[in-house]
């Protein structure tokens, strides 16, 4: 993957050279759309996030700790030396969202938020079809019982050691919007949870395709 160039969508600009890029709402990210986010949940556009963006992008990494506390945990591309830290939102009882900070040599370069569960129900039927290609099974495994291409993003968790790779979902016909499928892995390797988010993309568009 090439990260050499940037474009806007809506007001925020995605960067994929996140050293040559303006920094607007949620920041410059090296991912399309900031597609790594995807793997914590669902985005959440709120004014909160706006603004937390605007407090942190550009700033040391240690200003997001000293102020957020203790990541949740740290995500590291394998492939690269990106880097994602996810963080608790305050005042979030339910404990169901997520700042995602992206980070670049110690600096933030974007910030997300998720939301973590989304609706089992709505992907009950999807997700029954689905499960018996991956559940117990290798990331290569996975890869080929899916269809859906190489995976793409795979990280892995500095606190626990496991696997988290990020799938476009876009051939499955039954989900009427772009969707990614994250699988998670146990210590073992083989995968032991599968989930569908909905792809974010602040104009609308298709993110995946990026």
């Amino acid at each position: 993957m090439r990260f050499d160039r940037c474009k806007s969508w809506g007001r925020a600009v995605v960067c994929v050279a996140p050293l040559a890029c303006v920094v607007m709402n949620f920041g410059c990210s090296a991912t399309p759309v900031g597609m790594a986010m995807h793997l914590a949940g669902e985005a959440v556009n709120d004014v909160d996030a706006k603004e937390r963006a605007k407090q942190y992008v550009g700033a040391p990494v240690s200003e997001a700790d000293a102020k957020l506390g203790t990541p949740v945990d740290v995500l590291s591309d394998t492939h690269s030396t990106r880097m994602w830290r996810t963080y608790s939102v305050p005042m979030d009882p339910l404990k169901n969202s997520r700042y995602v900070i992206e980070v670049h040599n110690g600096k933030i370069i974007a910030l997300y938020k998720v939301q973590r569960s989304s609706d089992p129900v709505a992907y009950a039927a999807t997700l029954a079809v689905l499960s018996p290609k991956v559940m117990g099974k290798s990331p290569a495994d996975c890869e080929a019982n899916l269809g859906m291409g190489a995976p793409r993003l795979t990280v892995r968790s500095q606190n626990t050691g496991r696997l988290i790779q990020l799938y476009d979902a876009r051939v499955v016909k039954e989900l009427q919007s772009p969707h990614y499928c994250v699988l998670r892995f146990s210590p073992a390797n083989v995968c032991e949870q599968i989930d569908l988010v909905k792809a974010y993309s602040p104009d609308g568009g298709d993110p995946t395709r990026q």
